[in-house]
């Protein structure tokens, strides 16, 4: 079969179907990979745990997830302008939801560590501002591929960017 710009790509209700329940199954693995607790080594919990969590079962869900999004884009490819508003809808409803994230957790990290420094508590929490301001910024934004410091939202942050 030959694609070309006169080519539509429709996604069949079978193919739909299947993507729509390993995307659910995908999802909970990955809430099953976030709340598998790390028994010591040996055990019958270890080898269970070793199956399904980090290094077992649920490694395939996120790698699933950038698949699809990368097939979903790729559909696309032959329509005219197709770059330009499939990266607008991204902008849309990846780009500002991180922004909006990004901010919520650095005034949440301020406000906890005010309060903290207001009550006088020993901590280990650290100040959310600290040198060089480029490192800082480059830290807050997420953008130091050294450093996970945005949390979950790497996943956001890696699927804008690929």
């Amino acid at each position: 079969m030959e694609i070309n710009q006169k080519t539509k790509i429709t996604i069949s209700a079978e193919l739909s179907n299947r993507i729509g329940a390993f995307s659910f199954l995908s999802a909970l693995l990955i809430v099953l990979l976030h709340c598998i607790p790390r028994p010591s080594a040996g055990g019958y919990g270890w080898w269970l745990a070793t199956l399904l969590g980090r290094d077992g079962l649920c490694r395939i869900a996120v790698p699933f997830f950038f698949l699809v999004s990368g097939f979903f884009i790729g559909g696309h490819v032959y329509e005219q302008g197709w770059w330009r508003r499939e990266i607008g809808k991204s902008v849309k409803s990846l780009l500002v939801p991180y922004a909006v994230w990004i901010v919520i957790g650095f005034m949440f990290n301020c406000f906890l560590w005010f309060a903290i420094e207001i009550y006088g508590h020993k901590s280990d929490f650290q100040c959310p501002f600290y040198h060089p301001l480029s490192l800082w910024l480059v830290n807050i934004i997420g953008l130091n591929p050294f450093t996970n410091s945005i949390g979950v939202l790497w996943y956001v942050r890696d699927l804008f960017l690929l």
